[in-house]
């Protein structure tokens, strides 16, 4: 059996990741986050994952895409951004 088949992002993972892209914990941390990742790949033809109804970004937080999304489509401006979105102003 492959075992790495089986392996998945936990929420906990994801949240982790969320954090890197947009650190919370103050004004400073977040504009320190990282603006630069723009997309996430998954190489899922190699293990038809979609044929076993797994999704491998099942449990991704509806924050991490809008945090890509800022990244990608407003490098400029994204670290202003997430400011703006999670600190009270």
């Amino acid at each position: 059996r492959d075992y790495e088949e089986d392996i998945a992002i936990t929420r906990a993972g994801w949240s982790a990741f969320s954090a890197v892209l947009c650190d919370t914990s103050s004004v400073n941390n977040t504009y320190l986050s990282n603006h630069t990742v723009q997309e996430l790949w998954c190489d899922c033809d190699d293990h038809d994952d979609e044929d076993e109804g797994i999704d491998p970004f099942r449990d991704i937080d509806e924050d991490i895409v809008l945090y890509l999304q800022l990244n990608k489509e407003h490098p400029q401006y994204a670290a202003r951004c997430k400011i703006l979105m999670t600190h009270n102003h």
